[in-house]
């Protein structure tokens, strides 16, 4: 349909036509430098002059609203939650991965994937009663690091 195909729908009254944004924009600008009037703009467009009276104070009521919720100065840098839930869940990750690499070391007296000469073998006993201390101390809220540094653990 063209601009002058849509101008009426039946003798004496305009047709119904929805401007696209683009439009809205255009004519927002066009009537704020004044190339045109709110009659000149209607007629353009095939709309009635209300809709575009309708649509200078929705762009001024939305302007103002958006100027008055700006702040001077450098703006707060967004949150990126789904970085900062990688990022927890990598450190959970992290702190189970000590937890079992201190188990391993306590349990078989050797460091992860290493041939190393490590510490003197530790007796059934003691292995089990270092293991219950770093099980009460995460259960009272320390990290495994932590409490391996306490116990003086490599």
């Amino acid at each position: 349909m063209t601009e002058h195909e849509r101008g009426t729908d039946r003798p004496g009254r305009r047709a119904w036509w929805f401007l696209t944004p683009l439009q809205k924009y255009e004519i927002g600008l066009q009537l704020v430098r004044g190339e045109t009037t709110v009659g000149e703009a209607a007629d353009r467009y095939g709309v009635d002059r209300s809709t575009i009276m309708r649509l200078r104070t929705v762009a001024k009521d939305r302007a103002l609203a958006a100027l008055s919720e700006s702040k001077p100065g450098v703006q707060p840098a967004r949150r990126d939650v789904e970085l900062e839930a990688a990022q927890a869940e990598a450190a959970r990750l992290d702190e189970a991965f000590r937890e079992l690499a201190v188990k391993l070391l306590l349990v078989e007296g050797k460091g992860v994937g290493a041939e190393w000469p490590g510490p003197a073998p530790v007796d059934q006993a003691t292995k089990a009663g270092l293991l219950d201390l770093l099980e009460q101390a995460c259960g009272q809220g320390w990290t495994v690091r932590a409490a391996c540094q306490g116990l003086e653990l490599p």
